[in-house]
This record gives structure tokens, sequence and C-alpha cells, in this order.
């Protein structure tokens, strides 16, 4: 289903059967498992962008919220759920106003839940294994998704402190996720004692630490030579996505961290949606969609290779034209 409507825009089909959908996603997260649950968060914020801007979607959203909620809390529950859950419960606080006890309820499960990746008692980074702290990195990148809407409130919550310990953490994707809310917070309001913060940075952007594998600290030195560029010389990142007859252009860090949470949403049918769905060209600011007056024909190669040979038969008379009166002039 996810695949489905991730590939088609059908708000009609979609809105006709939301509130079917819905319950099987929340039955699935109740009574599934593991894959199942996944599956089940992965569809929920989907459900949401399929519908649009409107009272049907707030529902949607209200009642998957709560299960959602549950089941990110649940530390019996699979990592690899827990981490969608939480991804999907930012989502959709980002694109349906919650109610204000709701949204702060997932933002405290959020800051709980990456809690675990903050430096020990004794000052020593915690050790924890790769699925949870793509569980950490997950709520983490969640919580600085609804920090691009709510501001200095979700900021203060968690402070600038606990998110540079993180910058320490022996997993690549809980290091990246801390540096990008490093960068999402300066731009809201400035860092405190940015040179120290630089410093840190700098050192991630360069490290060549041979215990790491040549292809982390490949993506290590890329992500964060882009964020010591913004928050040393305020250099935003700047990105153009060409979609059909359109380009939509990402100058800041919070679309950046808009763009991606729909990336996640739709994957491969991400520009189809951005050029028909009305709740993404909404986000983005992109107007109305284009109309096409008529359906576009992809030319087959039969019709390429006809058109080519009638090409060249024109430019063959031509030039052969040309050719007789310059014998005809040199013979003069």
């Amino acid at each position: 289903m996810a695949t489905a409507l991730s590939k088609k825009y059908l708000p009609d089909f979609v809105f006709d059967r939301h509130m079917t959908l819905s319950e099987a996603i929340r039955s699935s997260l109740r009574r599934g498992r593991g894959a199942e649950q996944e599956a089940a968060a992965q569809l929920a914020p989907l459900l949401c962008v399929c519908l649009g801007a409107c009272d049907e979607a707030e529902e949607v959203a209200a009642s998957l919220s709560t299960t959602l909620l549950q089941v990110a809390a649940d530390a019996s529950a699979n990592p690899h759920a827990r981490a969608k859950c939480c991804w999907s419960l930012a989502v959709l606080a980002f694109l349906t106003e919650l109610e204000p006890s709701e949204a702060l309820a997932s933002e405290r499960l959020l800051a709980d839940v990456f809690s675990g990746s903050y430096l020990k008692g004794d000052g020593h980074t915690p050790n924890i294994t790769a699925d949870t702290a793509a569980l950490h990195a997950a709520a983490l990148s969640g919580w600085t998704l609804l920090a691009t809407v709510d501001g200095c409130q979700n900021l203060d919550a968690v402070g600038q402190d606990h998110l540079i310990d993180m910058l320490g953490s022996g997993h690549l994707d809980v290091r990246v996720a801390a540096g990008e809310a490093l960068a999402v917070m300066h731009e809201i309001k400035p860092l405190e004692a940015p040179e120290q913060v630089c410093e840190l940075l700098a050192a991630l952007a360069t490290d060549s630490s041979r215990f790491r594998a040549k292809k982390e600290r490949k993506a290590q030195r890329s992500s964060f030579r882009e964020i010591l560029a913004y928050i040393e010389e305020g250099r935003a990142p700047e990105l153009k996505i060409r979609f059909g007859q359109e380009c939509l252009e990402l100058g800041t860090w919070a679309l950046r961290k808009h763009y991606e949470a729909f990336c996640q949403v739709l994957g491969s049918g991400l520009n189809l949606h951005l050029a028909q769905n009305d709740l993404l060209r909404q986000v983005f600011r992109l107007g109305d969609p284009i109309n096409a007056a008529t359906p576009t024909h992809k030319v087959t190669k039969l019709e390429r290779h006809l058109m080519n040979a009638a090409a060249f038969k024109a430019r063959t008379i031509s030039r052969s034209k040309n050719r007789d009166k310059r014998s005809a002039t040199a013979s003069c």
C-alpha cells in the first residue's frame, strides 16, 4: 500500500478509504511485531500526505499519534520499529496541527529516547548497539524537524551542550543527526561560544582516523563540511531539485529537513507528488500545480530513427544544391 500511494497521487481514493486504512495501521501497530510495525509506521504519515490539508488528515494524525507514542515508548519493542515510530510521530506533528498537549508529548518522548546518547555521569560516552544508535538518531532527527516549526521553545528543552556531547558518539548516524540539529539551532538563534563548536566540527570534518571505515569517514567529512561552513561562515547549503518543468530551491537547513522528511515518506515518488500534491506545494510554496495541456508522449526508438533519417535527407538535399551553385560559379 505504501509503495502504491507513493508512486501514484490518488487523493479521492485515499479520502474514501481513510478510516479503513487508519484502522489497519492502528491494528498493525498494536498487534504486529517488528517488520509489520515498521510498515504500518511508514504508511501513517503517507496517508496524511495523500489526504492533504483537511480535517480528515488532522483526525487521522491525532488518532494514530497516540498508538505511535505507545510503541515508541515501549522499551521491549523492536528498536527498528521504535525508530520508525519516532520518525512518524515527528512527521505527523509537522504535517498537521495537533493539540498543544499532543505535540508536547511527542517532543518530550523524542527527547527522552535520544537522551540515551548523552554523556554518562562520569563524563564517558555511553556504549550502545548499532540498533539503539539508529533509534536515537531517528528520534533526534524527528526532534530537529519539529524544531523548525516550534523554534526556541523546542530547542531550550534540550540545550546546546547535550547536542555537542552527542558529537562524540561512536556511531555516525548519531553524530550527523547532532550536527544537523546544531545547524538548525544556529539558524533559529545564534549558538553560544560558536568558536568552540566550530573546533569540534572542524575536527569531524577532517577526521582521518583509521579505526573508522573509509565509507564512514567520507560520509562524515561530507556532512560536517556543510555544517561547519554554515556555522562558521553563514554559508547555507543550496540545493536545486528539478522535477518536470519546475525547480525547487532549498536555501536553508529548515527547508532541507522538510525535504528529507518527504523523501523518507515518498521515496522515489517524491517528484510526482511535488508536481501534483497540493500539500507539498503548499509547504514548499510552489503555487498551484502546472496543468499539462496534453499528456507527454515518449518517442519510441523507431520514431526517433525515422525523424533522424528525414532530417539527414533534408540536410543532404540542401547541401547538394549549394554544391551545385559553387560548381557553376567556379566554372564561370
